[in-house]
């Protein structure tokens, strides 16, 4: 498990096995019969996905993203679950920004189905995460140990680091502004 939210739980892909007799893969196979597909498009076919799951052979490439067994018990959470599930499947598939998450699948089933889901970009490390980390590798750049062994460039760095990570949530936040 990922994380874990209000009403989904998030886990990473380790393998996709499509079934190419499903109506997805007729519709998609439809769509891009004698297509040239641009290599932006090609990223988000089924099969490129399916191909790319791991990183290097390694790594899991995406995450998906479904209710959590919470909802599936309870009508009101399933509710609003699904919901909230729909509404980010539907924002997440117009949005193109580098520092948006990309969602690259969506199940072939309505999102009322228990079966729905999303297949996200998998994210390696939260804001949350980062901020804790600057923070832990501040405090080592602080003490004695740290003055001693020139620890001036590596603050630097998190500072850089601090400033890139701001302007592209300001870039994010500013294209979001700009849609509406």
């Amino acid at each position: 498990v990922l994380g874990r939210g209000g009403f989904c739980v998030v886990n990473e892909v380790k393998g996709i096995k499509l079934d190419s007799g499903s109506a997805a893969a007729k519709d998609e196979a439809a769509r891009n019969k004698d297509k040239e597909l641009s290599p932006y498009e090609e990223a988000f076919t089924r099969d490129f996905v399916a191909t790319r799951s791991l990183r290097e052979g390694k790594v899991a490439r995406y995450a998906i993203k479904q209710l959590s067994d919470a909802c599936h018990n309870d009508s009101h959470l399933f509710l609003k679950g699904t919901i909230d599930l729909a509404l980010e499947a539907k924002f997440l598939a117009v949005l193109e920004h580098p520092h948006i998450i990309k969602m690259r699948a969506v199940a072939s089933v309505g999102p009322v189905s228990k079966k729905y889901f999303l297949i996200l970009d998998r994210l390696y490390d939260t804001l949350e995460q980062r901020i804790r980390s600057w923070k832990t590798k501040e405090k080592k750049g602080k003490g004695f140990i740290g003055k001693v062994t020139g620890t001036k460039k590596k603050m630097n760095e998190i500072v850089l680091e601090r400033m890139a990570t701001s302007a592209d949530l300001a870039s994010a936040l500013k294209y979001m502004h700009d849609q509406s």
